[in-house]
């Protein structure tokens, strides 16, 4: 289960995760039957970041400045099945 905190409420998603927004004030999930919130590491790894460059990012910037990048960021590995596809079609 998600729990996704926003300014004005709060909303829980069972079976699914919400996208990554900038301006998200913090997604909590369950894991091993504790609450968690998402660090910007994890958001890093969700995005299609190796674990290399999301450890790097994660000593030089705050959580709030890696969650943030991370909700602006184009995932990874959609923007590569794009290309990929876009380059057997042409």
């Amino acid at each position: 289960m998600v729990l996704d905190t926003r300014q004005s409420d709060l909303r829980i998603y069972p079976q699914k995760v919400p996208t990554l927004r900038r301006g998200r004030h913090g997604i909590l999930y369950t894991k091993d039957g504790q609450i968690r919130k998402l660090s910007g590491y994890e958001a890093f790894l969700l995005q299609g970041f190796s674990k290399g460059m999301a450890k790097k990012a994660s000593l030089e910037q705050s959580n709030g400045k890696l969650l943030a990048q991370a909700g602006n960021a184009m995932t990874i590995n959609v923007i590569d099945a794009i290309s990929n596809t876009l380059a057997k079609n042409t």
